[in-house]
């Protein structure tokens, strides 16, 4: 069994965050998790318990497969659904979701989408205790993605929530909803002082 290992160090995270590359032949995941738990890794002289960010590639270089590695969970869906479509920015406001997302869950999935460009994060400059996160223009090329996903579930789930007015508007004027996101985003984001 062929095993690759790559540790990557990115200045942009924190000191005790890695990201890992791996290709394992027989790897051995957890339901619903990303990211192996935890590894021990060496650089330089420094031997800590890191925890793993961005998983990516499985030999495959299916782009299938790639999207999944990054956003293929609940939660980081559900996470991108609040930054992108409903314009949340701040950590409580995500933590306010009406799914229930656990803090250190919504922890590991801010810090995986920054760490694969997805998302970025900068001091709130009404509080300096806390960051606001927006999408990066990567993370803004999910929305096409994302208003197919509520559309579909739209279609298929009796109970859904959605507001058939959006739902109409993405079956009827797909381009200009995305455009109005966009614009939103940008918008906020030069406002930005």
């Amino acid at each position: 069994m062929e095993r690759h290992l790559r540790f990557v160090i990115d200045p942009r995270l924190e000191q005790d965050t890695a990201v890992l590359e791996f290709n394992a032949g027989n790897c051995q995941r957890q339901p619903g998790c990303l990211t192996p738990p935890a590894v021990e890794i060496e650089v330089g002289q420094l031997q800590a318990r890191q925890r793993c960010i961005c998983v990516s590639g499985h030999g495959a270089h299916c782009p299938i497969s790639y999207g999944l590695d990054i956003v293929g969970d609940r939660w980081t869906l559900l996470v991108l659904r609040d930054l992108i479509i409903v314009g949340k920015r701040h950590f409580r406001e995500f933590l306010a979701a009406e799914e229930g997302i656990a803090s250190n869950i919504l922890t590991a999935r801010l810090k995986q989408l920054e760490a694969c460009g997805i998302l970025s994060r900068r001091p709130d400059p009404g509080d300096a205790r806390q960051v606001i996160y927006e999408p990066t223009p990567k993370g803004l090329d999910l929305l096409p993605v994302m208003l197919e996903l509520a559309r579909w579930g739209a279609t298929y789930d009796p109970k859904t929530a959605a507001p058939r007015e959006l739902i109409r508007r993405i079956e009827t004027e797909r381009h200009k909803v995305i455009r109005q996101i966009r614009a939103a985003h940008e918008k906020s984001h030069n406002d930005a002082p």
